[in-house]
């Protein structure tokens, strides 16, 4: 009896030591693998890799653009690509090699892709040097032009750069660089073609206007903006706690919008010589030095009568071409065009028919000031 006993007892201690040993093993296995992982981000962070979690495991992709994920929460995600600018004619400027997730400022939008190319332009990478039998076009202008709320594949220049290549009898190349920067007046903007559009020699240049182009974005006036837009709100809205990210920044947007409205107003004249009559002017001689073969001012939004008069004045004088993409759009239903009614920038449709409407006047024949090809 003593002896069945004994047995029992041996085969509990054997088993209980078994699965100690096991749960050693398996505590052991866990250990490793922890060190291993973080061995393995440890080794990520000193290559300069970024690296998220998700559903479906481990994303990994290299690093040489900084990556955000913005949410309602953040700090004012259009200062994560967008600084101060030591140029005194810019009052701002995209990050060069930034990259980031992007998913709206005034309204929650669908969340797109900010990449910023290493010499400060929302494009690819471009040689300076131009390749052989290509034609180079550069597209200047504020967030529509960017492609706020949107991918750069869906913005109208480089839709357009599709379409002239896929769509065209031609063994032709063409390169479309898209220089819009959000909040640029045209002043910015051929201030730009200057400082950094013109090393790559483009053959065209096309400005997309908008109203607001003739608002003064000095850098003493845009502070000045903000200090008071900032005053009202807090006026306002003198209990903000209940307000979230994405509805204290609509309601400061749309006060700072206002209060440049009344200034642009106010000023009318002067702003439109000082910030786009000029700037055009100086465009014609840059045009005429830098053998560049057009200009095409191509209106994206409705303006001020007297305002589109006086650029369409100008442009017949200086053989500009004109585009007024605005009378194909107002077709359209407003809704189906813009991203949201809080954040009213154009969404992909509306800049399919833009690009489409600007290829259809620049690759005809018959049309010697617009064509690109004649």
């Amino acid at each position: 009896m003593n002896t069945i006993t004994n047995c029992k007892s041996c085969s509990l201690i054997s088993f209980t030591n078994e699965k100690i040993k096991f749960l050693v093993d398996r505590t052991l296995i866990i250990i490793i693998l922890i060190e291993v992982i973080v061995i393995f981000i440890l080794l990520l962070k000193i290559l300069n890799f970024h690296y998220q979690t998700g559903i479906f495991g481990w994303s990994i992709y290299q690093s040489e653009y900084k990556r955000v994920l913005p949410n309602e929460n953040a700090p004012n995600e259009m200062s994560i690509f967008w600084r101060e600018s030591d140029d005194p004619i810019f009052h701002g400027e995209l990050i060069p090699n930034h990259y980031q997730f992007f998913e709206g400022f005034t309204a929650k939008l669908n969340r797109s892709v900010i990449k910023i190319n290493s010499d400060g332009f929302r494009d690819r990478e471009y040689s300076i040097e131009k390749p052989n039998n290509t034609i180079r076009i550069i597209v200047l202008g504020d967030s529509v032009t960017f492609g706020w709320g949107i991918n750069v594949s869906d913005t109208y220049p480089k839709v357009l750069e599709k379409m002239l290549n896929n769509d065209l009898n031609t063994t032709i190349n063409f390169e479309v660089l898209n220089f819009g920067v959000p909040g640029f007046n045209t002043l910015e903007e051929i201030h730009l073609l200057e400082k950094k559009g013109l090393k790559y020699n483009p053959d065209v240049v096309i400005i997309g206007y908008v109203a607001g182009d003739a608002e003064n974005n000095t850098k003493l006036k845009t502070k000045e903006v903000f200090i008071e837009a900032d005053k009202l709100f807090k006026e306002r809205f003198y209990n903000q706690n209940h307000l979230s990210r994405i509805e204290e920044n609509f309601y400061k947007n749309e006060l700072t919008a206002r209060l440049i409205r009344d200034d642009l107003i106010k000023n009318f004249n002067q702003n439109l010589e000082s910030y786009v009559l000029k700037p055009l002017e100086h465009l014609k001689t840059l045009s005429q030095e830098k053998k560049i073969k057009k200009i095409i001012i191509v209106f994206l939004t409705d303006t001020y009568q007297i305002e589109k008069d006086r650029i369409v004045e100008l442009a017949n004088k200086y053989n500009f071409c004109v585009i007024d993409a605005y009378e194909r759009l107002k077709k359209y239903p407003y809704d189906s065009l813009i991203l949201d009614k809080k954040d009213p920038h154009y969404n992909s449709f509306a800049n399919q028919i833009i690009a489409e409407f600007i290829f259809s006047k620049i690759t005809q024949n018959d049309n010697q000031i617009c064509s690109v090809i004649s």
